[in-house]
């Protein structure tokens, strides 16, 4: 262990990382020539640099809070910004073309992060290119919910007609702008709309 300043006015953060680090406030004591904050913390600075280590070494004044700061923060930043990295793009999508796929339920997937419908288009369909098994993508659970989606709206065998936007290069899967019950009640995707994306 070895003593190191922290000065008055370090932000919260700060103080509370270094009171991670093992920073022991007994006693804590005003130095009245550096106006710090003496504690005690342990020989192992996360970013063990010679300089780093030399001033912690050397006992000097310093705050070694600071990089620690610095890495909370980068820290934080990076796990904000993990969802959004992991949400793919919906550019793959045609959002400007709206195509009727009219078929049969295989598989209803209630899930987060996308909901998933598996539809199959008989050969007989009326519009030649929509022939085939689709996963049409959805929303997240929460986000269908208050669009009146629950678990159980579909079921394997249902009938189904569902107006999507195709994937860019006619591959799978589809993106869901709406389901259309048998009543004729539009179930959308979510309350937002992307640009370009019209009835």
């Amino acid at each position: 262990m070895v003593r190191v300043d922290l000065p008055f006015g370090s932000t919260v953060a700060e103080t509370a990382l270094c009171r991670a680090r093992g920073c022991v406030e007994a006693p804590p004591a005003r130095d009245p020539l550096r106006g710090s904050l003496r504690c005690d913390v342990p020989v192992l600075p996360l970013i063990p640099s010679r300089q780093n280590m030399n001033g912690i070494l050397h006992g000097s004044s310093v705050s070694r809070c600071r990089p620690l700061l610095a890495i909370a923060v980068a820290v934080g930043v990076g796990l904000a910004a993990a969802p959004t990295l992991a949400h793919h793009s919906r550019a793959m999508f045609d959002v400007g073309k709206n195509v009727t796929y009219r078929g049969v339920v295989k598989e209803y997937r209630w899930q987060n992060p996308h909901s998933h419908i598996v539809i199959t288009v008989g050969a007989g369909a009326s519009d030649p290119s929509t022939v085939g098994t689709w996963t049409v993508e959805a929303s997240a659970i929460d986000v269908m919910t208050r669009r009146g989606w629950t678990a159980t709206t579909y079921k394997p065998g249902d009938p189904i007609m569902v107006v999507a936007h195709p994937n860019r290069d006619s591959s799978n899967p589809l993106l869901l702008f709406y389901a259309i019950k048998a009543d004729g009640t539009r179930l959308y995707r979510a309350n937002n709309r992307y640009p370009g994306e019209e009835e």
